[in-house]
C-alpha cells in the first residue's frame, strides 16, 4: 500500500482533532471542520503532517522485519524443538539486512 499525504494527513487530525472534523481527502482545504472550532492554520498541519511522516519513514526498517521475522509458530517450534540458536540466527540475519540506521 502506498502511504501518501493524506494518510499522514488523517493520522494527524485523529491523533489532535479527533472530535473537530467530520472528513478529510488528500489535503488542507479538503477538511470540513466541525461548526464553531477555529482551525489551526494549514502551516501548523503541515508541519504535524511532516513530523509524522519524518516517524513513519525512520520506522521502515521494522516494517520490513516485522515482514520477514519467523512467525509465532515458527518459534514455538523453535523452543519445543530446542533449535534457538538457528531462531536466533535467523532474526539477525533480519536485523544485519535491515539496519536501523
Amino acid at each position: 500500500m502506498k502511504i501518501t499525504y493524506g494518510n499522514h494527513l488523517a493520522t494527524y487530525l485523529d491523533k489532535n482533532y479527533s472530535n473537530k472534523f467530520t472528513h478529510c481527502k488528500e489535503d488542507y482545504d479538503s477538511i470540513n471542520w466541525i461548526e464553531g472550532f477555529t482551525p489551526p492554520s494549514k502551516d501548523i498541519v503541515d508541519k504535524g503532517v511532516k513530523e509524522i511522516e519524518t516517524n513513519y519513514k525512520a520506522q521502515e526498517y521494522a516494517r520490513k522485519r516485522e515482514a520477514e521475522y519467523p512467525s509465532i509458530q515458527e518459534c514455538v517450534h523453535a523452543i519445543l524443538d530446542d533449535d534457538l540458536t538457528a531462531l536466533q540466527e535467523k532474526r539477525q540475519a533480519i536485523k544485519t539486512k535491515y539496519p536501523k540506521s
